[in-house]
């Protein structure tokens, strides 16, 4: 019922517990589909040792764009449901039979909650300032994205109408965002479960938290909301001044989500644990 999805290039490291979290499932209908960008490192190897029917394991030149092997994944998956799982992240054994319980109750599009290793200030981060879940198109753009890329479970008929990730390099760091944007904006009604059913691992390397990232998002904007800037938005600029070293335009930036009336509660904290942060340097 379900093709599972994941790219990998040189994940020798991280590959082997990514496949077992998902062959544990609790639910047994799916297929794991490996899109391999010719790794150079033991990651064919290490796949081939499991010896098992349902995972298939493909060769593809990506140049760069993990979005280029989900969407061939997406397209030779044979089941009508595509999830989506990073080759370093790591699945709960729930996690599949509580994304069908959604299908059943007739929804398409479902996400859920995650947890964060490899970095210790960041999964405290993620557990004390939560992001407001976005559910429709009105709450992707004042809240910013909260769907995880290893989370989602999707009809594959919709990416297939839609589009699935876009190649436009100018959103590369945020494909995945740019496809949770347009789906949303279609009235595609997002399912969110509120357990963490994933673990994602953090990294200073991936693409996500490259500087490519603020170009990315100013080009989101750019296509899906022009003519506003949310407060999630402004904080992705402090962030980005402050990386750069521009502490007084950054600082400019966090003080006006902490007195902003529409700043979220958990973007006010934020900004004011870096304000407190810029003051002892």
């Amino acid at each position: 019922m379900i093709s599972v999805v994941v790219p990998t290039f040189n994940s020798e490291k991280t590959i082997f517990k990514t496949i077992s979290s998902i062959l544990n499932q609790s639910y047994e209908e799916f297929e794991i589909i490996i899109i391999d960008n010719h790794s150079t490192d033991s990651t064919k190897a290490i796949v081939e040792s499991f010896d098992n029917s349902c995972i298939n394991f493909y060769l593809i030149r990506n140049q760069g764009m993990p979005a280029i092997s989900r969407n061939y994944g997406i397209s030779i998956a044979k089941y009508d449901y595509v999830a989506f799982c990073d080759s370093d992240d790591f699945w709960e054994k729930d996690k599949l039979i509580s994304c069908v319980d959604c299908i059943k109750r007739g929804f398409s599009f479902i996400a859920h909650d995650l947890k964060i290793s490899g970095s210790l200030s960041k999964s405290l981060w993620n557990r004390i300032f939560f992001r407001q879940r976005t559910k429709t198109y009105s709450d992707f753009i004042e809240f910013g994205n909260s769907i995880s890329q290893s989370s989602v479970v999707i009809k594959r008929k919709i990416l297939l109408d839609l589009g699935s990730y876009t190649t436009d390099p100018r959103f590369i760091a945020v494909e995945d965002v740019h496809l949770w944007a347009k789906i949303l904006k279609s009235g595609v009604e997002l399912c969110y479960i509120k357990k963490r059913l994933v673990t994602l691992r953090y990294s200073d390397y991936a693409l996500s938290s490259s500087a490519n990232q603020f170009r990315a998002h100013r080009s989101l904007r750019l296509e899906y909301f022009s003519d506003y800037k949310p407060a999630w938005y402004k904080y992705n600029i402090a962030t980005y001044l402050l990386r750069k070293k521009m502490y007084r335009r950054g600082h400019f930036y966090l003080r006006s989500l902490l007195f902003s009336r529409k700043c979220p509660l958990e973007l006010r904290l934020k900004s004011l644990v870096l304000l407190a942060r810029l003051c002892i340097h």
